[in-house]
C-alpha cells in the first residue's frame, strides 16, 4: 500500500498580494521536500488549490510517485528568470543513465512563465545545456501517465517525452502559448496521447522528431499553432485518428526526413478521421521521396493552400479523402 502525503492548500505556502499574484521564494521546494520524504517505496504528494512559484524544478525522480493537484487551480508557475524546467519526470542530469517507472502526474497547470524568461535551455545555451526549459519534461521512463493537465507559456516546449522513454500514456492534456511545440515526442515508442487541445503554440501543435515509433494519438484538436499541426521526421509506424487540425500557419501535417539524411524519413504512419482546414500551406505535405507508405483515410481537406503535396506520386496512400476545389487531390511542386 502507498504511503500518502498531503500538502493541502498552496496558501500554507503562498502569500496571495491584492489581484490573486502569488509570491515566494520558491514554494515548489516545499513540494520538493514532501517527495523527498516519501518512503523507498514510493506514495502520493496532494495539493490543494493555489499558486505554487518554482525557482528549481520540481523533479520526481523516484519510482511509484504521484503528485495530485485539485485541477485547474493547482497552478506550478515558474518564477521570473529561473530559466529552468517547471517539471521533470526521470533525472535532471544533462545525459541521465536511467529514468524511473511507475509515475503519475494529474489534475493540476503548469506555467512556464516564458516572457519572464532569457533562455531555452536551462543553465544557458543549448548545446552545452541539453535541458530544455519545458513545462512537462519526461525522461527515459517507463509506464508515466499524465492525466488533466494544462501547460502554458513554456521557454521551450510544453510537455516534452524523450530519451527511450516507453509506455507514457497522456490524457487530458491542454496546452498553449508555448514558445516552440505543444507537445513533442523524441526516442518514444509504445506510449499513447489522447483527448488532447494544443492550441496557440508558437511552433508546431505536435512536433515528432527523432525514433518517435509505434505510438497512438487519440481524438486531438490542434488549432493556430504558428507552424505546422503536426511536424514529423524520423517517425515510424505511428497511428493518429480523429484528429482536428485548424488554421495552422504554415501545414496541417508535415512528414520529411531530417535534413539530407535518407535513413531518417517519417514513414508508415497512419492519419484517419481527420479534417484539416485552412492551413496556410498545404493541407499535408510529404518533403522528401524517402517517405514512403504513409496513409492518409476518412479526411476532409478544407480551405488549405492545397490538397496533399508530395516530391513522386505514390508516397502517400489515401482512401475516402475529400478536398474540395478544382486543382485535383495531389500536387507535385516543381
Amino acid at each position: 500500500m502507498k504511503t500518502q502525503v498531503s500538502c493541502f492548500g498552496a496558501l500554507a505556502f503562498v502569500a496571495l498580494l491584492a489581484g490573486g499574484t502569488a509570491r515566494g521564494a520558491n514554494d515548489c521546494g516545499s513540494i520538493q521536500q514532501q517527495l523527498a520524504a516519501l518512503p523507498a517505496s514510493g506514495g502520493t504528494v496532494t495539493l490543494g488549490a493555489g499558486t505554487w512559484i518554482c525557482s528549481t524544478p520540481i523533479v520526481l525522480d523516484q519510482n511509484n510517485v504521484s503528485l495530485i493537484g485539485a485541477g485547474p487551480t493547482t497552478i506550478l508557475r515558474l518564477a521570473a528568470s529561473a530559466n529552468c524546467p517547471v517539471l521533470i519526470v526521470g533525472s535532471s542530469a544533462a545525459a541521465p543513465s536511467s529514468g524511473v517507472a511507475n509515475v503519475t502526474v494529474a489534475s493540476l497547470a503548469v506555467d512556464g512563465n516564458r516572457t519572464a524568461q532569457q533562455t531555452e535551455c536551462w543553465g544557458g545555451d543549448c548545446i552545452t545545456h541539453p535541458v530544455h526549459n519545458d513545462g512537462i519534461l519526461i525522461r527515459m521512463s517507463s509506464d508515466v501517465v499524465v492525466k488533466d493537465v494544462t501547460v502554458s507559456s513554456a521557454a521551450s516546449g510544453g510537455l516534452v517525452v524523450e530519451l527511450s522513454s516507453v509506455r507514457v500514456r497522456v490524457s487530458g492534456l491542454t496546452s498553449f502559448d508555448n514558445a516552440y511545440d505543444g507537445m513533442a515526442g523524441y526516442q518514444t515508442t509504445q506510449s499513447s496521447f489522447s483527448n488532447l487541445s494544443l492550441h496557440d503554440n508558437h511552433a508546431a501543435g505536435l512536433s515528432f522528431d527523432s525514433q518517435f515509433n509505434n505510438n497512438i494519438v487519440h481524438n486531438a484538436v490542434l488549432a493556430s499553432n504558428h507552424s505546422d499541426g503536426i511536424f514529423m521526421r524520423d517517425s515510424n509506424g505511428n497511428v493518429f485518428d480523429t484528429l482536428q487540425i485548424l488554421n495552422s500557419t504554415q501545414v496541417g501535417i508535415y512528414l520529411a526526413q531530417v535534413d539530407l539524411d535518407a535513413s531518417t524519413p517519417a514513414t508508415a504512419n497512419v492519419f484517419s478521421g481527420v479534417v484539416i482546414e485552412n492551413s496556410g500551406g498545404p493541407a499535408m505535405q510529404v518533403a522528401n521521396a524517402s517517405c514512403v507508405n504513409n496513409v492518409l483515410s476518412g479526411a476532409v481537406l478544407i480551405g488549405n493552400a492545397s490538397c496533399v503535396s508530395q516530391p513522386i506520386p505514390g508516397l502517400v496512400r489515401t482512401s475516402s479523402v475529400v478536398c474540395p476545389g478544382g486543382g485535383g487531390l495531389f500536387f507535385y511542386p516543381m
